[in-house]
């Protein structure tokens, strides 16, 4: 298995852990999980919106892919982009935040700059779409300010936490 690097916001990782799913689901999943799955969903943030919009997609029309953002740990190929991402956190933290090793059996890389675009509902889907067949942004979004795309490494659980290799200070 490779090793990749996770910004541990919630200051919750340790050397030597494994992260399983919970009822299913990971951190992330169980952050949004119940509110887009609800009848009807409650969808009353972008964010929300976003992994709703991602995850029925992904049922819909990518079936076939390994797993879910709802499953998931998010990392960077390389500790100088999980600093680079932590650089971007909103909103900022107060305290310094831990970066540490991560690896996992299933990792598969996505431009999430596809997520940030700001546009209609039929131009979201196909960015979404783009998300899935992990294209690389290049030179979208089709107007308003071009951006480099913005690689995040989207590993499976169970992860393995490997050791602490730097720490990010706001």
């Amino acid at each position: 298995m490779r090793t990749y690097y996770h910004v541990d916001r919630g200051r919750s990782l340790r050397a030597g852990l494994t992260l399983s799913l919970e009822d299913g689901l990971s951190v992330f999943g169980q952050a949004y999980w119940f509110r887009i799955t609800t009848k009807p969903p409650k969808l009353d943030d972008d964010a929300t919106r976003r992994e709703h919009s991602l995850e029925t997609l992904r049922r819909e029309r990518f079936g076939n892919l390994p797993g879910s953002r709802m499953t998931a740990l998010f990392a960077a190929a390389t500790l100088e982009d999980a600093l680079l991402f932590a650089e971007r956190i909103e909103p900022r933290p107060a305290e310094p935040v831990p970066i540490f090793e991560v690896s996992a059996a299933r990792a598969e890389h996505r431009d999430s700059l596809w997520l940030d675009f700001v546009a209609p509902p039929d131009r979201t889907t196909a960015y979404h779409e783009a998300y899935w067949r992990g294209e690389t942004t290049n030179h979208r979004p089709a107007t308003g300010a071009r951006r480099d795309p913005h690689f995040e490494v989207v590993l499976q659980l169970p992860v393995l936490v490997g050791a602490q290799v730097a720490t990010w200070l706001p």
